[in-house]
């Protein structure tokens, strides 16, 4: 029951808190390209929240062992990007096996859902966490890095949505297309800025 706890405290802190896009910009590039079309931010949303999710066990175990080497920092983005790359493959040959026609249609979404700051982000932050190193439990570290997706998915269609409503809207034509989208993240930024309380526990 602890465990379960702890996993819905680290996503929703992850989710609410946290998010990776409107606290620390990781994966905003992605996202604007995305952002413009509605099967593609639910793709790419799914597919981030199950790559971050199953790095994200493969990273606490890592981390039991990385934590106890002197020079962990210099080392520690390179196991992680190694284990996003186990995890692509495996998922790749498990997809091609499985559903080839579904890889078929996904793959270059599976890639660019892998490879990103987001992604990378999600394992890296928990380790540096004040908050998981405490906890330094599987269900905490696997939860932040599950709320690190759904983040990046409810952040996707949010910026989607206010895509689609700034292109409805009477704006100047100096602003029109990324200036405004870039303001209107800049505004959702400040007030994710503002429910953490101006400082973030890591």
């Amino acid at each position: 029951m602890q465990d379960l706890l702890n996993f819905f405290a680290a996503a929703v802190m992850a989710i609410f808190i946290e998010n990776t896009i409107f606290t620390r910009a990781l994966g905003t590039s992605r996202m604007l390209a995305v952002a413009k079309s509605p099967k593609m931010t639910f793709a790419f949303g799914i597919s981030i929240t199950i790559v971050t999710t199953v790095s994200g066990s493969l990273a606490w175990l890592c981390n039991l062992y990385l934590k106890t080497l002197s020079f962990r920092y210099y080392i520690e983005p390179l196991v992680n990007v190694v284990i996003l790359t186990v995890v692509y493959l495996v998922f790749c040959i498990l997809c091609l096996l499985i559903f080839p026609k579904f890889y078929k249609r996904m793959k270059h979404v599976l890639t660019l859902a892998v490879f990103n700051c987001a992604t990378l982000g999600a394992l890296l932050l928990p380790a540096h966490n004040s908050v998981t190193m405490a906890e330094s439990r599987l269900s905490t570290w696997v939860g932040f890095s599950f709320g690190t997706g759904i983040a990046f998915l409810m952040a996707t269609i949010l910026v989607s949505e206010g895509m689609r409503k700034l292109e409805a809207s009477n704006v100047p034509k100096a602003f029109k297309g990324l200036p405004a989208t870039l303001i209107y993240i800049g505004i959702l930024s400040l007030a994710f800025y503002g429910l953490i309380g101006h400082e973030l526990p890591f």
